[in-house]
This record gives structure tokens, sequence and C-alpha cells, in this order.
């Protein structure tokens, strides 16, 4: 059961890769700690992209929801 908690949230926080980091077309590693060149984050491209399940399990599972990127 945690196994297959654990590949969900991967493969969540995998699906912002591209668009946290654009130059690694996907191939980027992302974390719950991870953050772009402006400081955003997988949580932060979710709410943009109107991702709310996505959105939801990150807070649910521990990611900063005070963290503040630059916002543009």
């Amino acid at each position: 059961m945690k196994e297959q908690f654990s590949k969900k949230l991967e493969e969540i926080l995998q699906s912002a890769s591209a668009r946290l980091y654009p130059a690694e077309i996907g191939e980027a590693k992302v974390c719950l700690d991870s953050r772009c060149d402006n400081g955003d984050s997988a949580l932060h491209v979710f709410i943009w992209s109107n991702e709310t399940e996505k959105a939801l399990f990150l807070i649910e599972n521990g990611i900063d929801v005070n963290f503040m990127g630059q916002v543009k």
C-alpha cells in the first residue's frame, strides 16, 4: 500500500516536470521541495492549470502551502 502511495506521489510530481523545467523536456526529477528558477513549485503549476485533484493531493501530503514563487 505504501509503495502504491509513493508511486502515485512520484507520478503526480513528475507530471509537473515539463512545466517547471521546460529546457529538460520533462526529464528533471521533481520532489515536494522542488522549485523552478522563478521559485515556483509543482503546487503552483497545478493551481495555475486548474488541476485541483493533483494540488489537493500534494497539500494533503506535505507540500509547503505558504511558499510563494515569483508570481507573474
